[in-house]
């Protein structure tokens, strides 16, 4: 009896965390943007096996995206510069000894040009450097911020920090900061 409960339980908690093809779709002057996701469960959302796809269509133009973290949503936004259309996408991915990357790609939704990258920007939001110094083990971390503006052009302020870590202690030292402007414009 006890194995059919549990079974029962393992059933049910499997097909009501599957959303499959049910999609949220918003629709933006003909251009339909939809979000489709093999998971929505709290429990596996954050799952690696739960893949975000993002489908673009246009009259008679469709394309998709597999793109982001797997369980996360991907992060988009439709834009309008200059009277063109475009999509921007904004996602981190995470990697081993706390190292990051910012990946910003932006898409035409123009008919000539759907769905060919205009821009993409990878930045190195953290990266952590262990090193043996006078006996203390220290992490030396650089790391970034990003802020995008964007209207009739992109803008990508950007701030470094290196900072350092001893492991014996509690907080960090940022022995550097550095602030840079980033632009990216589109003509007529």
């Amino acid at each position: 009896m006890k194995k059919i409960a549990i079974t029962t339980l393992i059933v049910l908690i499997v097909f009501s965390c599957r959303e499959g093809d049910t999609a949220k779709g918003t629709d933006f002057n003909e251009i339909n943007i939809t979000t489709n996701s093999s998971c929505s469960c709290e429990e596996n959302e954050h799952s690696r096996i739960c893949k975000n796809i993002l489908i673009i269509s246009k009259g008679e133009h469709i394309d998709s995206l597999i793109d982001g973290e797997f369980g996360k949503p991907i992060n988009y936004r439709q834009l309008s510069i200059n009277n063109r259309s475009y999509l921007f996408t904004e996602n981190v991915y995470f990697g081993n000894y706390g190292y990051e990357v910012g990946i910003y790609n932006l898409y035409s939704l123009s008919e000539t040009t759907f769905m060919k990258p205009v821009l993409k920007k990878n930045v190195v939001l953290r990266q952590e450097m262990p090193n043996a110094f006078n006996k203390e083990y220290t992490h030396y971390v650089n790391e970034k911020t990003v802020d995008i503006d964007i209207k009739e052009n992109i803008v990508f302020d950007i701030c470094s920090f290196v900072r350092v870590c001893p492991e014996a202690q509690p907080d960090c030292d940022t022995i550097l900061k550095s602030c840079t402007s980033e632009s990216y414009f589109f003509s007529n």
